[in-house]
């Protein structure tokens, strides 16, 4: 719940959005002074004092009716005067305003969405969230349509702070995205891709080869089109568009910019099939105007409220960014331009996920360092005209800036893919990195490919990381899994018996759940699935439709549940009358059933998702006991040695900017500020453990049994600063150059490690010697470590 008014408001005054059916909230000229006058004590000029009280109370019950029209059932014309009155006085006098508590509970309720669709959620660098004045959030990708501006605003509300989103008018129309929108204080946009109309007949080139000039075949332009609007060709084109500057007729029309896209011209001479042989098929766009809800966006920036725009336009499943929008910039720079004494900051926010449209998925949401406006860009975009343009182009090269540091973009799915096999080669023996640390390292990793991608050796690096990949599928195994895929017959057999042990039990004890809750999985996935291919029907820039998936798993779970548990209920209520309970539980079974029904199944989404891990770590067993597969996971070994030699020696000769080993060895960034150098190094001195913010995971139970009996380690630090450097001096030391000078040499010594393996009488795999962190640090400080310490039979056994 949000602090007393006295503390926030003294900055600025909360925005009452304009909805419709709300009744307008009058604002009081100075609340700041209205409230500070109700709590001093009384002064002889009594009526001032009355007029702000007056004011301030009109203030609260205005934000009170606009509470009641948001409500999934308005009550705005229900409730009598009186109450309403009433009720605003007692919320003065606690100093609390209805949209913050609704607010608040709303989200409070919506978050528990997130700890159900998301494995883990970390939050990185929350710290950058300014704790007072007018913010603007700038989110992408837009990966998700509905989860991504929930995970924003639980976030900044973690951070203090509130937050109202700009939503498509169109998705105001639906029932339940409607209300809740209203419920969070969004402010609805119109968009031209909504009212769109398919135009009738086609468009080919003038005959007077007038390329500002269209000529229409069997159209009517003067019904559909109109100035400022948009023509708009088909999707083999990518959807090239221009402005109509002029209707002349119903088969003639002049753009302010002809088509300049080679695909497009094709298109409107007929030359592309799929769009038409006479012409091309096209859309009509309408021309929007914005000026009620830029309206809206100024009183809530001149109010020092926060917003959050996701500057694409809309969702999509694409591996880069979408061409920003220019509405961002008009937003702030129009904001400080109305009121010089306005100072909007721009937080850049990055979403990345791993696989978005999954159930229990996990996701890192990133903020970076605030972007101000500049006062000379403020200064232009007032004079208009060229200079305005020249101001919102300026501006929006700063915020593409902002968003680079946060985001990880590839041009394509498959140097996506490459990257992140690129960077698992990178993890060193014994490194545990967080879901931050690796969407850092994708991220230099793409800055580095990016800037070398056409290098002789990178080219053949990518060839060779796609071949790992796919031997990888062909044997059945996961990357991480190729390091101990390889040990002893006994040992394997005896792991593959306990896991499918443990399979077993925790299968049966997440079915009764899974049984129960069958009919929406099946429902979810199936209203889903069809709605992705409905969006990308009608989308201009989807891929796969991948970005509505989440979103409608999501909805449909939250209408039929309720519906399937209330059946639910009744069958056992009827049970309960026929088995002859006692009259007590009888007319208590609805309660048992609702209220342990959920808990049963958040139970069995825990516990299957611990057995669908289990699940995923047989296939190196089973494979490590197939006649002929020893060896063939053994290369498979030696070429990811190969390839990590491979890739450390590329980037140590190419020097790609932006890189620094130092930062991705220290540790962990999470959602709290990084603490400074003589902090880190007591922390790492001590053992002192930071807690961080980021993420709910459940520890797996088969960690135990496995460490115990099978010698294998687990990640006990992963919420310390510094983790990563105490695994890695507890291993290969504190140094990260040289942790990449044991893979060159492991490689370089590669097949007398090979030769001495065939040689050895048993063919069993000796188990890692790890030398203690304190005693490696106490040789090293005296100078007695020698490369001879690097044997090559050491070097097989850690890599």
């Amino acid at each position: 719940m949000r602090p007393p008014v006295s503390e926030e408001a003294s900055v600025s005054v909360p925005v009452v959005t304009k909805h419709p059916g709300a009744q307008p909230a009058p604002l009081p000229a100075d609340v700041d002074k209205a409230a500070k006058a109700l709590s001093a004590e009384p002064q002889p000029a009594a009526p001032k004092t009355d007029s702000a009280l007056k004011r301030t109370l009109q203030y609260v019950e205005a934000d009170l009716m606009q509470m009641l029209s948001s409500l999934p059932i308005p009550l705005n014309g229900v409730l009598p005067k009186v109450l309403v009155r009433y009720m605003a006085r007692v919320l003065h006098r606690g100093r609390f305003l209805a949209t913050d508590i609704l607010y608040d509970t709303s989200l409070a309720s919506l978050c528990s969405i997130l700890m159900i669709f998301f494995r883990e959620v970390q939050p990185r660098s929350s710290w950058h969230i300014p704790a007072k004045g007018p913010i603007i959030f700038v989110c992408a990708p837009h990966h998700n349509q509905f989860l991504d501006p929930l995970m924003v605003a639980s976030e900044v509300r973690k951070a203090g702070r509130r937050v109202s989103f700009l939503i498509a008018h169109k998705s105001t129309k639906r029932p339940f995205i409607g209300r809740l929108s209203r419920m969070l204080q969004s402010i609805p946009v119109r968009r031209a891709a909504d009212d769109a109309k398919v135009g009738v007949g086609h468009v080919t080139v003038h005959p007077s080869g007038d390329p500002s000039l269209l000529q229409g075949i069997d159209t009517q332009f003067t019904k559909q089109l109109e100035v400022y609007g948009q023509i708009v060709l088909p999707k083999e084109t990518e959807y090239a568009s221009a402005h109509v500057a002029e209707v002349l007729s119903d088969t003639e029309v002049r753009l302010m910019k002809p088509f300049a896209e080679e695909a497009a011209l094709d298109a409107l001479q007929g030359k592309i099939p799929s769009c038409g042989t006479a012409g091309s098929r096209y859309k009509c766009f309408p021309h929007i105007n914005q000026s009620e809800m830029y309206a809206s966006v100024y009183h809530q920036l001149s109010n020092g409220g926060c917003l959050c725009i996701f500057p694409e336009g809309g969702s999509h499943d694409r591996t880069d960014l979408l061409p920003l929008k220019a509405g961002v910039v008009i937003m702030a720079l129009g904001a400080m331009a109305n009121d010089p004494n306005l100072n909007v900051q721009i937080v850049p926010v990055g979403l990345s996920y791993f696989h978005p449209h999954k159930f229990r998925s996990r996701a890192v949401i990133e903020f970076g360092v605030p972007l101000r406006v500049p006062p000379g860009l403020v200064d232009l975009f007032k004079k208009g005209g060229e200079e305005k343009r020249d101001a919102i182009a300026s501006m929006l090269d700063i915020v593409f800036d902002g968003l680079k540091s946060v985001t990880v973009r590839t041009p394509d799915y498959d140097t996506l893919m490459m990257i992140q096999a690129s960077r698992r080669l990178m993890s060193l023996p014994g490194q545990h990195l967080s879901l931050a640390d690796k969407v850092e390292q994708n991220r230099k990793l793409i800055m580095g490919y990016m800037q070398f991608k056409d290098h002789p050796k990178v080219v053949a690096l990518r060839e060779a990381v796609v071949t790992y990949n796919k031997h990888l599928k062909q044997v059945g195994i996961r990357d991480h899994q190729v390091e101990r895929a390889n040990r002893s017959i006994l040992r394997s057999f005896a792991l593959l018996l306990y896991r499918l042990g443990l399979l077993c039990f925790w299968g049966g004890c997440a079915l009764p759940g899974t049984v129960l809750n069958l009919p929406v999985i099946i429902l979810a996935k199936w209203v889903s699935h069809r709605k992705a291919k409905e969006a990308l029907n009608a989308s201009q820039v989807k891929l796969y439709g991948r970005d509505v998936l989440a979103t409608w798993k999501v909805l449909v779970s939250l209408g039929v549940t309720p519906v399937l548990y209330s059946a639910y209920a009744g069958l056992a209520t009827y049970w309960a009358y026929r088995a002859r309970l006692p009259l007590v539980h009888k007319r208590l079974m609805p309660l048992y059933v609702m209220f342990g029904l959920p808990m049963l199944s958040y139970s069995a989404i825990k516990i299957s998702e611990v057995g669908m891990d289990v699940y995923k770590s047989l296939p190196p067993l089973i494979a490590s006991l197939l006649p002929g597969r020893r060896r063939v996971i053994e290369r498979i070994q030696q070429e990811r040695v190969n390839l990590t030699s491979q890739l450390f020696s590329t980037i140590a000769e190419l020097e790609p900017e932006g890189w620094n080993y130092t930062d991705i060895a220290r540790g962990s960034y999470t959602a709290q500020a990084p603490p400074r150098p003589e902090e880190l190094d007591q922390l790492m001195k001590h053992g002192t453990v930071m807690t961080s913010s980021g993420g709910h995971s459940l520890s797996h139970p088969m960690n135990l049994v496995d460490e115990w009996l099978f010698g294998w380690r687990t990640a006990q630090n992963k919420d310390k600063w510094g983790a990563h450097r105490d695994e890695l001096s507890g291993d290969l030391g504190p140094d990260y150059d040289e942790a990449i000078s044991v893979y060159n040499r492991s490689a370089s010594d590669a097949e007398a490690a090979a030769a001495a393996a065939a040689n050895e009488a048993s063919p069993l795999r000796r188990r890692p010697r790890h030398r203690k962190s304190q005693e490696y640090r106490q040789r090293l400080k005296k100078g007695s470590l020698e490369p001879e310490a690097f044997t090559p039979k050491r070097d097989r056994n850690e890599s």
